[in-house]
């Protein structure tokens, strides 16, 4: 149960979009994670942006959300988690 909170994650993948092994990442996260931790939207990205430091910008991440017309990564996809 969610509770009204919804997680989600962002990737790099070294392989293409439709190359990601999602079976193989969806077990290691359901071994890794409870069941109230598991993202239910898994976002692939290449690439992430980053500051001159060389820190990723969470700050875009965290205000583009769930807005699809604002991402753009290559692969949105919902893991379902056993309640």
């Amino acid at each position: 149960m969610s509770n009204g909170r919804i997680g989600m994650a962002t990737v790099r993948s070294h392989t293409e979009p439709e190359d990601f092994d999602l079976v193989g990442f969806g077990l290691l996260l359901s071994t890794s994670l409870q069941a109230y931790a598991l993202p239910r939207f898994l976002h692939l990205k290449t690439a992430f942006d980053m500051t001159p430091t060389h820190k990723i910008k969470k700050v875009d991440l965290r205000e583009n959300g769930f807005d699809l017309a604002k991402i753009d990564c290559h692969l949105k996809i919902s893991i379902v988690a056993n309640s």
